[in-house]
């Protein structure tokens, strides 16, 4: 949240910022905090961790979608494939779509909700529309 409010305070648009790997700190509060800021609130490194985590980050990912924050969720995970960098490399490109998506759908998200995270959302972070 400190780095949020010096990026407000120096006048950045907070519709253009993406705060990773929120999930390292699982507590809805804050990541609805960041949302309500207009900061993009992104779930980092799915499929890197044990299947305890795995749930909880799911809980937090429907916790966002649940509480009307959608418009401010993204997925993402850490796959490397830069034989010099050491990559966690999680459940590897398919684990978002095929695992995660899927399990997302298996909790009652429906198809137009998981269209607005994994295109809308990322089409209006990364270009600012």
């Amino acid at each position: 949240m400190e780095q949020v409010a010096i990026l407000e305070e120096e006048g950045v648009d907070l519709r253009r910022v993406i705060c990773s790997h929120v999930n390292t700190y699982p507590h809805h509060e804050y990541h609805a905090a960041l949302a309500t800021k207009g900061a993009y609130v992104s779930m980092g490194g799915l499929g890197s961790r044990q299947p305890v985590d795995a749930e909880r980050e799911m809980e937090m990912t429907l916790a966002m979608i649940n509480n009307g924050f959608i418009d401010h969720l993204l997925l993402s995970h850490d796959v490397c494939v830069k034989p010099m960098y050491t990559c966690y490399g999680g459940g590897g490109y398919e684990f978002i779509p095929r695992t995660c998506l899927g399990a997302m759908k298996e909790r009652g998200v429906s198809d137009e909700q998981i269209h607005l995270i994994m295109v809308g959302n990322p089409r209006r972070a990364l270009t600012g529309e």
